[in-house]
């Protein structure tokens, strides 16, 4: 069994497993004391996904000096655990617009790949791009709109105010997990193991590397992670004591609750069910699915509902086994209407169990842009009850709103600054 099949499968059965727990006894927790609790799950989820990508860059580094097997497993394993973390917190930019311009960095996709590196016959760059087949790293100098730069010149900042989105083009993503990703992996082009990329291990053999693109390639490579941890703490630092998201929260409690509710239906509803399942059955261009050079969408979207269970039992297990526990929007729902509160346990267990049967057909049978692309009926089934298992999560958070004096809520896109 491999160790991304057996992360995500350990995060399903640990939520399922509160989940079978009976329900809380009932107890008074004033809504302050919860949303303060919700900006400490935040901090602790963002502090776990800094340690995650310092941990990405450290093994990378690694891969560079010994360009083994064991050492790109590693690499390939240190990603899939640091958006394992980060994927818990899809929530938080949903309730917080402080989290929009970092996220979208973070997480921005689909991209254009051969503005990074090589691809084969297949590509098919979006219209309109002229850094489509730019390949970034075999450039032996960096020429950006009429301006050459040195590879001296690669740098966190380099990336972040020159090369990502350069053009003004959406597509040519270079910085955050969808451009670290693929400089792992390679194209989707279906010829990995189970239909990821297959990069081969000697794109990161620098010492036998016939030019030097594999020198790029890693010089890049850190500079992205380096970015990727940046804008992490960043985000991180936010939701600290004396942070601006968490102040903006705790300034108005029932707003904030109000926010936290919307933001789990949004994550069901829109994030989870319009933006990617339904995108993915409905859509043109399987390749658009999330994660889709190591095909690891199906963990992204198990994690993201994950962040669900997290905000309603106010509890996160952090990386080194800590249980962050506090008040939380079950203790308040239990509180005024317990039935409601079995109600969403329910919904959020029938959610892990459908999820884990979607899994386990991904994993063994067919990969989730294979079931985009034929519409196998086994697969879409299987979708189309998670899908049917997150509207009811939607639809629950609304009456919990309303209950707890804080609706309705507005589902939608995550809210932007000003």
């Amino acid at each position: 069994m491999s160790l991304r099949f057996s992360l995500a499968c350990a995060a399903i059965a640990a939520g399922s497993a509160f989940v079978a727990l009976p329900p809380a006894i009932a107890q008074e927790s004033e809504t302050a004391k919860v949303v303060a609790h919700f900006a400490d799950l935040a901090l602790a989820t963002y502090q776990d996904a800094v340690s995650s990508a310092e941990t990405l860059k450290d093994d990378v580094s690694n891969l560079l000096r010994e360009p083994t097997q064991d050492n790109f497993d590693k690499v390939h394993e240190s990603w899939q655990t640091a958006r394992i973390v980060y994927k818990q917190a899809e929530l938080f930019r949903y309730a917080s617009a402080q989290m929009a311009d970092l996220s979208h960095r973070v997480d921005a996709h689909p991209i254009d790949e051969g503005f990074l590196d090589y691809v084969g016959p297949g590509y098919q760059p979006s219209s309109g791009n002229s850094y489509a087949n730019f390949d970034l790293v075999a450039q032996p100098e960096i020429t950006l709109d009429g301006v050459t730069y040195s590879w001296d010149d690669m740098s966190a900042d380099f990336i972040r105010d020159k090369l990502n989105f350069a053009g003004g083009n959406q597509h040519n993503v270079a910085a955050g997990f969808a451009a670290i990703e693929f400089m792992l992996w390679g194209e989707d082009n279906g010829e990995g193991e189970y239909g990821e990329g297959n990069r081969p291990l000697s794109d990161f053999d620098i010492a036998n590397c016939p030019d030097t693109a594999c020198n790029h390639r890693g010089t890049y490579l850190l500079s992205a992670i380096e970015l990727l941890a940046a804008d992490l703490s960043n985000m991180a630092n936010k939701w600290d004591v004396t942070g601006s998201a968490r102040a903006a929260f705790i300034e108005d409690p029932d707003k904030a609750l109000n926010r936290i509710l919307s933001a789990v239906g949004s994550v069901a509803d829109v994030e989870l069910v319009q933006n990617n399942f339904e995108q993915g059955l409905n859509g043109n261009d399987p390749q658009n699915e999330l994660d889709t050079f190591a095909d690891y969408g199906y963990a992204s979207h198990l994690l993201a509902a994950r962040g669900i269970l997290n905000t309603y039992l106010g509890d996160y297990y952090t990386l080194d086994g800590e249980s962050i526990i506090g008040p939380s929007l079950a203790d308040l729902v239990s509180a005024k209407d317990s039935e409601l509160d079995n109600q969403f346990r329910l919904a959020i267990s029938v959610t892990s169990v459908r999820m884990r049967a979607l899994i386990r057909f991904v994993r063994d049978d067919m990969p989730l842009d294979d079931i985009y692309a034929s519409k196998d009926p086994d697969g879409v089934a299987r979708i189309d009850e998670v899908i049917a298992a997150l509207r009811n999560e939607a639809d629950l958070a609304g009456k919990i709103a309303d209950a707890l004096g804080v609706g309705p809520v507005t589902f939608g896109p995550p809210p932007t600054a000003g």
